[in-house]
């Protein structure tokens, strides 16, 4: 079936049909479903493998939302050993409901678990939330739910298990959601480390980035985001945006795509002095640590 076109504007969805929901994976966006969807009155049971949790609690859920690690290998790509492992056990189950991953994966990966186990109903739906406004996001400013499937079935319980939350829906073939999500990350870094720059061409004329950025923003033609510049918070960091880079940088050569910019985006990146206390962003690269 086509998946183009849809595209549906906010839709109230009778809060009091709950669902059973299940969540495996508790970090920042296993959280955000949790919060968002026990807020919407679903029935809400979570797996975590710190909280000697079994995989079997959400066996007989309508929705399993796969939010697990997606860490960088050795090379750079995205490491999906994790979510596919989460699959089998749901496989192994015999899970009935529908399986939406939500962990950042390389494009094509969604497709090939649907390949493997087309006994199971698999899509992906990507998170566009803040890592430090998750709950938030996913909550009160939920401008988009993009749904990747091809089958009906699998998109409408998604889109009802998450009520009157989105502004949109957009339905698309599984690959191009994960694309979709790489789009947003990588674009927004590359946003963060421009804005730092321009900070520090302003700097050189002794100018002020803040009232050079808001009239830039007053032109309609960007939004606000990611243009900011803290001082002391430097470049992109956080547990996304610099292991989505690198996946990124990996699967354009991978594809055979000769393209440097990503990588001089990267590596400039860690050109920027980012103070940070222990704990505070420990996953982050090229820092300097106050101890």
């Amino acid at each position: 079936m086509g998946t183009k076109n849809k595209f549906r504007k906010r839709v109230r969805i009778n809060c009091g049909e709950y669902m059973h929901i299940g969540i495996v994976g508790l970090g920042v966006v296993g959280t955000a479903n949790r919060v968002g969807f026990q807020q919407l009155k679903h029935d809400v049971k979570c797996h975590d493998i710190r909280f000697n949790t079994t995989i079997d609690i959400v066996k007989d859920t309508e929705l399993v939302c796969v939010c697990v690690p997606t860490p960088s290998s050795i090379n750079g790509s995205c490491d999906t050993t994790i979510v596919k492992s989460v699959i089998v056990d749901l496989h192994n189950l015999n899970y009935k409901g529908v399986i939406a991953i939500r962990s950042s994966t390389v494009p094509g990966f969604t497709q090939s678990m649907i390949n493997l186990f087309p006994d199971l109903k698999i899509c992906f739906v990507p998170e566009f939330i803040r890592e430090r406004h998750a709950v938030e996001d996913f909550t009160q400013d939920h401008k988009i739910l993009v749904i990747g499937t091809e089958d009906q079935q699998s998109f409408e319980t998604v889109r009802k298990a998450h009520g009157h939350y989105p502004w949109y829906v957009k339905q698309l073939k599984p690959t191009e959601a994960e694309i979709c999500k790489y789009y947003m990350n990588i674009y927004a870094a590359t946003r963060i480390v421009y804005s730092n720059i321009v900070y520090e061409v302003a700097q050189k004329f002794d100018c002020d980035y803040k009232e050079i950025k808001d009239a830039y923003v007053k032109t309609g033609r960007h939004a606000d985001m990611y243009l900011d510049v803290d001082p002391k918070m430097r470049g992109y960091g956080g547990a996304c945006l610099p292991k989505d880079m690198k996946a990124w940088i990996r699967l354009l050569k991978d594809l055979g795509l000769d393209y440097e910019l990503f990588e001089t985006v990267h590596k400039d990146n860690k050109k920027f002095k980012t103070t940070i206390f222990p704990g505070m962003r420990p996953e982050d690269e090229g820092t300097n640590t106050v101890s």
